[in-house]
């Protein structure tokens, strides 16, 4: 029988390890290590077995490998030099394409901007900021340049990222309601309510109320609904510099999405993105292909779907260079096909430290969602976030 590598150690106690931990500190307080991070939530530097009780389970969301989609954004000022950008992106190995559009584009020119683009294989985004009538306009458009290529629009994957909860004019549920009928139907793969966390991001500090923003808000969409628009939802975490903040908040926003799709007796796998928080690019583009590796790990360990890593230079240039949008494709590659981080699901579970991180994040967001239900919900409390 093969012996186990750790049989030869004899097994230490907690009280044991901090009793040494006291002795190296030499008379400073162990107390003075701890994390404070907002809302009274304070972390110990030191984890050990006996924090866990009964290990949890890894956080699967029903996947049997860590896989993720490889995303590039592409700011589309020019339909041609944007559409040169998608073909570069993808002969890059990118699977993933978003584009940020600052209109809404008509036939000819969304056709333009897709020609040569073959859907069914990648996914396929579009951010826009626009009313829900030109929202429905957009999609039609889709649907006809997708006819048009002789592709087949239900087995195409993306999205429309148009915050219809924000957006300037007034948008009645039962008129959302009806665009989702018409597009979910059309378009079965795409998902059409993003929850952006892009928008109550303040920093690390803000970590428990950014995650019980972004519940509030999809559960905002889901109570005033008549019908189940679950998968309509996709999901957009922001990675700060906090490696393990980032691994613990990823993993403590998918256990709570699972108390509310069990309250509502749903059973949906929403799409769950990353994106680099800006605030953490510095002016110096080689330091930051350095950070947002760190920061690209972090997300596939806490188990992201898609990831899009932003360009080392974007603070000169949005859409960065050739050369540094090659760099940030390569970032993926590397922990794709060399360090095989696709291969295994939730490998922070067990660890003892991420897994008392994720633990108590869970806890303290759940309160505070709580809190925000019964003050009114994400429709009344929504001003206090962009203050």
């Amino acid at each position: 029988m093969e012996k186990k590598l750790f049989d030869v150690f004899s097994p230490v106690t907690k009280a044991e390890w901090l009793d040494k931990v006291k002795q190296d500190l030499k008379g400073k307080a162990i107390a003075d290590l701890d994390w404070k991070l907002g809302l009274g939530l304070i972390i110990s530097p030191f984890a050990h077995p006996e924090d866990l009780t009964t290990p949890p389970l890894p956080i699967t969301n029903y996947k049997n490998r860590n896989t993720w989609e490889i995303g590039e954004t592409i700011f589309v000022k020019d339909v041609d030099a944007a559409h040169a950008q998608a073909l570069q992106a993808l002969e890059g190995g990118v699977n993933a394409l978003c584009f940020k559009l600052p209109v809404v584009l008509n036939k000819s020119q969304l056709a333009k901007l897709l020609n040569g683009i073959q859907q069914e294989w990648i996914s396929t985004h579009f951010e826009i900021n626009c009313s829900l009538s030109s929202t429905h306009q957009f999609v039609e458009n889709l649907l006809a340049v997708i006819s048009q290529k002789q592709q087949n629009p239900a087995l195409i994957k993306g999205s429309i990222k148009n915050d219809f909860l924000n957006i300037g004019e007034l948008v009645y549920f039962k008129e959302v309601e009806s665009f989702l009928r018409f597009a979910m139907q059309a378009l079965p793969y795409f998902s059409f309510l993003p929850i952006d966390g892009n928008e109550f991001y303040k920093g690390k500090e803000n970590t428990i109320q950014e995650i019980a923003a972004m519940l509030a808000k999809a559960n905002a969409y889901l109570h005033y609904f008549t019908e189940d628009f679950t998968d309509a939802l996709q999901f957009s975490v922001v990675l700060s510099e906090s490696y393990f903040l980032n691994i613990a908040k990823i993993r403590a926003f998918k256990l709570l999405w699972n108390n509310i799709q069990e309250a509502y007796e749903v059973e949906t796998i929403n799409i769950l993105e990353a994106h680099i928080a800006e605030s953490t690019l510095q002016e110096d583009k080689y330091q930051n292909m350095i950070s947002t590796t760190t920061q690209a790990m972090s997300a596939v360990i806490g188990g992201v779907d898609r990831l899009y890593i932003a360009p080392a230079d974007s603070k000169e240039q949005m859409e960065g260079t050739t050369f540094t949008r090659r760099i940030a494709r390569n970032v993926q590659h590397l922990l794709q096909l060399e360090s095989h981080f696709d291969h295994v699901i939730d490998p922070a579970a067990g660890s003892y430290y991420i897994e008392q991180l994720t633990d108590k994040l869970a806890e303290k967001a759940w309160k505070q969602f709580q809190q925000i239900e019964q003050l009114g919900g994400y429709q009344v409390q929504k001003e206090r976030w962009k203050a």
